[in-house]
């Protein structure tokens, strides 16, 4: 039997529609909405964090022959010029690449990727930050260039005085604070809405696979946040990781300091800054968190009082802080 197009068609939609239903020989049940998030597992340690619960990573296979043009499912897009990898002894490398990308635009996702916005200890506000790096084992040529394109978060205050920071994936081990390195101010561009950076082959050689869209927060004078943390000894390499999360910046800042047993300092922040302090922990096999909202009018001391929390929780209570 011949079928028409609309039939064909129908037939199409009505699979759509069951695709997420139980089937039994007499009834359909179906459950409304999208299908429900996986379900996350919990960090062994606080260095685990960004692989298990932070932003996922995407995969994209790169042809040397062209220019290549990647959208991430945030919507960055990526422009890789043709002819951009060499081998580790600097030939040409012709074959496929396949490249790992991260694209990070919330506080929540800053905290997940262990990304936080500071830079040679100045406080950034961010516009989007973004991983890619080359799985096999090749170089960047110096001559390739890398564009990266994205929407302004609508949590971003100003795009005045934005520009292009690199960093490195941080080691495992250490609880040296990260921090964005600049780089020339005029490789970023915006109209607005959209931002465009644009990096080199030999500023990626040097080590960074993270871009950043960052401008300074103007200075100002500043105090520091002392969160008392009670419980297990805190160690901030394998159980106990912190932010300030700032409510009108796109900001998030890592605090890394010790201040004394069971004690850690935050960097300075501006007074007057309104911010919430996040803390997690890893311990035992379990996961627990809190937040505690303040606002920085001198020194502040906190002592958040941390509970038992799933990694699905985690993620969405994190998600919750504007």
């Amino acid at each position: 039997m011949k079928l028409t197009y609309q039939q064909v068609f129908g037939a199409a939609l009505l699979l759509a529609a069951l695709a997420g239903c139980e089937l039994t020989p007499s009834v359909i049940i179906c459950e409304d909405g999208p299908p429900p998030p996986p379900i996350l597992t919990t960090p062994a340690n606080i260095q685990d964090i960004p692989s298990k619960l932070g932003p996922p990573v995407q995969q994209f296979i790169y042809d040397p022959t062209r220019e290549n043009v990647f959208t991430g499912s945030q919507g960055t897009v990526i422009l890789v010029s043709p002819n951009a990898f060499v081998t580790e002894s600097g030939q040409p490398f012709t074959g496929p690449v396949h490249l790992e990308m991260r694209e990070v635009f919330s506080k929540a996702d800053m905290v997940l990727s262990a990304m936080p916005t500071i830079s040679n200890g100045q406080l950034l506000e961010s516009a989007g930050e973004f991983y890619l790096a080359p799985q096999e084992k090749v170089k960047w040529a110096d001559g390739a260039s890398v564009k990266f394109s994205a929407a302004i978060p609508a949590s971003v205050t100003s795009m005045s005085g934005m520009q292009m920071f690199v960093g490195a994936t941080p080691g495992a081990g250490t609880s040296r604070c990260f921090q964005w390195q600049p780089v020339d101010s005029s490789a970023l561009t915006t109209d607005g809405q959209i931002a465009t950076g644009q990096v080199s082959g030999a500023v990626l050689n040097a080590g960074y696979d993270w871009i950043n869209f960052d401008r300074f927060l103007p200075d100002a004078p500043k105090d520091t946040i002392i969160a008392n943390i009670v419980g297990e000894e805190v160690d901030l390499v394998k159980n106990t990781v912190a932010y300030v999360l700032f409510n009108t910046d796109n900001t998030a800042i890592k605090i890394c300091e010790y201040a004394g047993p069971g004690k850690i300092k935050s960097p300075g922040i501006p007074l007057g800054s309104a911010v919430s302090i996040v803390v997690i922990r890893t311990l035992n096999g379990k996961l627990y968190y809190n937040r505690q909202k303040t606002v920085v009018n001198g020194r502040v001391n906190v002592e958040p009082a941390l509970l038992e929390i799933t990694p699905n929780a985690l993620v969405d209570s994190l998600k919750i802080i504007k």
